[in-house]
This record gives structure tokens, C-alpha cells and sequence, in this order.
């Protein structure tokens, strides 16, 4: 397909887009003279893997979040300094200590 056929394909895709703006916005002057209240907005579309998702309920902890809260809730409770440094820096996805 050369250029000058892309051109046209687009430039009549416009034209027909243009055209369908056109006569709805006639349908709405026509609406408003006849006195019929304004027709209410549609809402965008939004595609299905962009809407949020509604759960049902809480969200299950797996072992592996489990073990991660006990080894925070014991660093937050511990006493020794440089223990408690390096691994929570690990926990916190900061530098490893060497």
C-alpha cells in the first residue's frame, strides 16, 4: 500500500469521524429545541484489565508473608545494633551489608 493510499484511508477516517461528531451534535440542538432535558454524559469505556478489581474480602497471607512480619516484629524488638542494622537494611531494600 503506497503513501498517498494511506493518506486517503486517514483522511476519510477523519472526514467520517468529523461527520459523526456532526450529527450528533445536531441531534442534541434538536433535542434542546424540542425541550427534552439534556441526554446524560457516557461514561468513558475503559478497557477490562484496566478496571479495578472488587474483592471479596480480605487478602490471604501466605508462610513466606508470615516470616517476613516475625523477622521484622523480632528486629524491632532486638537489642543488638548490628544485627539489627544489616538485616533491616535488607528488609527496608537498602544496601547489603558486607
Amino acid at each position: 500500500m503506497s503513501d498517498n493510499q494511506l493518506e486517503q484511508i486517514i483522511g476519510k477516517a477523519r472526514r467520517l469521524k468529523e461527520l459523526r461528531r456532526a450529527k450528533e451534535r445536531v441531534r442534541q440542538l434538536e433535542r434542546e429545541l424540542r425541550g427534552e432535558p439534556p441526554r446524560p454524559e457516557e461514561p468513558t469505556w475503559v478497557p477490562e484489565f484496566l478496571r479495578t478489581q472488587v474483592s471479596s474480602g480480605l487478602a490471604n497471607l501466605t508462610s513466606a508473608d508470615m516470616t517476613y512480619y516475625a523477622m521484622k516484629s523480632d528486629l524491632a524488638h532486638s537489642r543488638e545494633p548490628s544485627i539489627n542494622v544489616s538485616t533491616r537494611s535488607l528488609l527496608a531494600g537498602g544496601p547489603r551489608a558486607t
